[in-house]
């Protein structure tokens, strides 16, 4: 475990879970091996892990691919991803930049929890849900795009992504679960569209810094929609956009 630079070369066709998993003086990496997918817990625990080069048109980035790969800066997928899978990069916590393929259609719970260097995220137009704390704990995390195909915003999705400042929830999104965007403290701005159906308990709790939320339908339309305990920071600065049109 104490090589620092490796190449994995197109005549590997064949590769288990974990195959690198706890190589800590692992520093640079090229992978060309065949297959679809870079299989669970690939480079887990690989701390000191920084360039990573991908040279094969990889579609799965799977579980645990990256996690804790702590020095890890940036990293560049390939186009032909499509899914990335629960944990990818949970605790790359230098982790400054990812562009996101736009065949991607899932990215799994935790993905990207406490990438704490993360500043911003554009979700590809393919996605339909934000699981379970994908972006829990992204300090730094300040610009999120979603697209207008996500239905649901998962529980704890956001939670404690405190430099956030502004968030657009798509026309499509029925559901915002339970404590989506908690400890929020520097969202200022909540772009809300008209196909909101359920706001869970504690969404928007703790969202200290919450001056203007904009609902795109009318009040009666707002009427409709279930909205649970501990949101008292949205409802106390909710506007009726629809109410101008």
């Amino acid at each position: 475990k104490a090589f620092t630079s490796m190449t994995v070369g197109s005549n590997i066709t064949s590769y288990g879970t974990d195959l690198f998993a706890g190589c800590t003086n692992l520093e640079s990496v090229t992978l060309n091996m065949q297959g679809k997918a870079l299989t669970a817990e690939m480079f887990r625990g690989c701390t000191s892990l920084r360039q990573v080069t991908m040279l094969h048109d990889y579609e799965q980035i799977g579980r645990s691919v990256f996690e804790g790969c702590r020095s890890l800066e940036t990293i560049t997928l390939p186009q032909t991803i499509t899914y990335i899978g629960e944990n990818a990069f949970q605790n790359c916590t230098n982790l400054g930049s990812i562009d996101i393929p736009d065949g991607v259609t899932y990215i799994g719970e935790l993905a990207f929890r406490e990438c704490q260097s993360l500043e911003s995220i554009s979700i590809p137009a393919g996605v339909t849900k934000i699981y379970k704390q994908t972006f829990m704990r992204c300090l730094n995390l300040t610009s999120v795009e979603l697209p207008d195909a996500v239905t649901e915003i998962g529980e704890e999705a956001f939670w404690y992504d405190t430099a956030l400042t502004e968030i657009r929830i798509p026309k499509n999104t029925t559901t915002i679960g339970t404590s989506a965007f908690e400890n929020c403290s520097g969202l200022t701005t909540v772009y809300i569209g008209s196909g909101l159906k359920t706001v869970s308990q504690n969404a928007f709790n703790w969202c200290t810094g919450l001056t203007d939320a904009w609902y795109a339908g009318t009040e009666e339309n707002w009427s409709t929609v279930s909205v649970g305990s501990g949101n008292s920071t949205l409802l106390n600065v909710l506007h009726y956009a629809g109410e101008n049109e």
